[in-house]
């Protein structure tokens, strides 16, 4: 939301026509308002980059100290959450293309871009930016949920590729479950439960089934071996082909170990109480019969 306050734009410009164009472009823009800062080399932008309160950055390619996309990857490293617009004289698409793959938001012609067209990127750069932190954040929110759950989130796309965020060490590498979809790398799972595994998981995929689970024991970097709780949902089209699957494995190894105690516990408890049982008839055979 920027209705209302004011958008500190540093343009960085060695040429004092353009920058002036800039200056009046932008100048007649009320909601938002825009302060414009103009420098005409890359260090004197560094500068004010690190001092901070600098909202975007409208840069020209070509610098006495910079030419190139060089002066993109310095202001990205220095300041990465500051959004970049490329004004530049080149009308050169490859260029263009690369400088948007390099972390630019936009890139503009000088000979093209006319007041509304700039202020309207620089205003949508910012947006662009700030929902590109909102998800990142998003991201590491989720992948420390996913960590202190001790969780691995996976994704099965129809072209048979297997994507996941493990919070897992990880096996040693990728194995092909036989009787799954054709090109499906899964982790290590234990021989005894890898063909009802991938049967399960295949019958789940081939019926209407919008969710599936299993319970099998998985390998581990270092060759040791887990109990999972996997489960996932069946996202599928109108026709009902599937789209996409997404799951959440849980280690359940030490629930497994806690539950393996507790019925040796029990088993033990109950062993005790027949042998209480036994000894206390015994004795009361042995009463009655020295009565």
């Amino acid at each position: 939301q920027m209705t209302g306050r004011c958008i500190s734009v540093l343009t960085i410009e060695d040429n004092s026509g353009d920058a002036r164009l800039v200056q009046e472009a932008l100048k007649g823009t009320s909601d938002p308002a825009y302060r414009v800062q103009w420098v005409d080399r890359l260090s004197g932008a560094l500068a004010h980059l690190a001092d901070g309160g600098i909202d975007v950055v409208l840069l020209d390619l070509g610098l006495p100290d910079s030419q190139g996309l060089a002066a993109l990857s310095l202001i990205r490293a220095l300041a990465p959450a500051v959004p970049v617009v490329v004004l530049s004289g080149a009308d050169d698409e490859q260029l263009a293309a690369q400088a948007v793959r390099e972390g630019a938001q936009d890139y503009l012609v000088k000979t093209h871009a006319d007041y509304k067209l700039l202020a309207r990127s620089l205003r949508y750069a910012i947006q662009r930016m700030q929902a590109d932190e909102a998800r990142r954040e998003s991201e590491e929110r989720l992948r420390l949920a996913v960590t202190a759950a001790n969780e691995s989130i996976w994704e099965y796309d129809p072209v048979n590729r297997l994507r996941w965020n493990s919070a897992y060490d990880g096996p040693s590498g990728c194995a092909t479950v036989p009787g799954s979809p054709p090109e499906l790398c899964v982790w290590h799972i234990h021989p005894e439960d890898r063909e009802k595994v991938s049967r399960n998981f295949a019958e789940a995929l081939e019926g209407p089934h919008l969710s599936w689970s299993a319970e099998y024991r998985l390998e581990r970097a270092g060759g040791e071996w887990s109990h999972v709780h996997d489960r996932a949902i069946i996202a599928r089209d109108s026709s009902g082909k599937v789209t996409r699957v997404v799951g959440a494995m849980l280690d359940v190894t030490d629930l497994k170990r806690a539950e393996e105690a507790l019925q040796g516990a029990n088993q033990r408890l109950h062993q005790l109480s027949r042998d209480l049982l036994r000894a206390q008839d015994y004795e009361r055979r042995r009463i009655a019969r020295e009565l």
